[in-house]
């Protein structure tokens, strides 16, 4: 039930934000709707982005590869 599912996300901060921008896109009928999922790739994206501003780590290849994966997804829906 998606009620159960967000009272049991409501103590984490980004997850309440990420289905509190899905209740506010479902709810504005200009806007086209997102679906969850779309949103968590989106936040998984924003902070794939964000591993590049650090210097001398191994987050910047993983995140590289993640976007990349990305990238294959998004070529793959668009193909079919």
């Amino acid at each position: 039930n998606e009620e159960e599912l967000v009272e049991a996300l409501a103590p984490f901060k980004t997850y309440r934000d990420i289905l509190q921008e899905y209740k506010a896109a479902e709810a504005d009928d200009t806007q086209q709707a997102k679906s969850v999922d779309d949103l968590f790739y989106h936040r998984e994206v924003g902070l794939n982005e964000f591993a590049f501003e650090g210097q001398f780590q191994f987050a910047c290849f993983y995140s590289y590869f993640r976007l990349r994966e990305q990238e294959i997804r998004n070529l793959t829906w668009a193909c079919e």
